[in-house]
């Protein structure tokens, strides 16, 4: 087995906090909307049911999950995908950690015989 090569390892890691940061700020985007979302819902009375404010379940089961024009679908689908290469990218660079492992137990077997 050959080792990786180091530069694929750095460059992981490089990916991995880029994917990191996309996701962080993305949470942070929708955290904004969701906190504009249940403002917007709970002072327009154009959004009361029966002239009350809708409680803070329906709102959370609903308009912060869709928003009130399925405006945060887009945002969850980015959300969900990020999350998603972020596993692999972590993933990716656990495999070639254990290449590594495996190469130095290899070469240390190979120097052990050649004693």
């Amino acid at each position: 087995m050959e080792i990786p090569d180091f530069e694929d390892l750095v460059k992981k890691a490089e990916e991995i906090q880029s994917l990191s940061k996309r996701k962080n700020l993305l949470a942070f985007t929708i955290d904004k909307m969701e906190a504009k979302i249940v403002l917007e819902a709970v002072f327009d009375p154009k959004w009361a049911v029966n002239n009350k404010t809708p409680s803070m379940d329906f709102i959370k089961s609903t308009w912060m999950q869709t928003g009130f024009f399925d405006e945060m679908l887009p945002l969850r689908e980015e959300f969900a995908t990020l999350s998603a290469d972020l596993e692999k990218a972590r993933t990716d660079l656990e495999l070639l950690r254990m290449q590594v492992d495996i190469w130095r137990t290899e070469s240390a077997t190979n120097r052990m015989t050649t004693l």
